[in-house]
């Protein structure tokens, strides 16, 4: 989210704003048109950082609709993933507690 945060999705409203990062890291602001939650079925994605080594995960809709960034800007559906293949993220150094930076180092096992 712009100025640094981050907000859970049942926080969002439309009219919100938040960041978007293209492929390529370049981030913009854009406004939340609506907001709509609902239970789906989740899929963890384990990934490690190619230069630090640091382990990263994210859950996201087990859903042929959601995709990730392959290198080359080609999009994949998270349906697709296998172990081994090689995803885009925005990583930033650091840990947040509620959407705010903190200055620690989170281990999970």
């Amino acid at each position: 989210m712009p100025g640094d945060r981050t907000a859970y999705l049942s926080e969002l409203a439309a009219g919100d704003e938040v960041l978007v990062v293209s492929p390529r890291g370049e981030a913009r602001v854009a406004t939340v048109g609506r907001v709509k939650i609902e239970h789906r079925p989740l899929v963890r994605v384990d990934a490690r950082e190619a230069q630090t080594g640091d382990e990263i995960s994210v859950f996201l809709q087990n859903a042929e609709t959601v995709k990730v960034v392959a290198p080359g800007g080609k999009a994949v559906p998270v349906t697709s993933l296998e172990p081994g293949d090689e995803v885009l993220c925005s990583y930033q150094e650091g840990a947040r507690h509620t959407g705010i930076p903190v200055e620690e180092r989170i281990v999970e096992r």
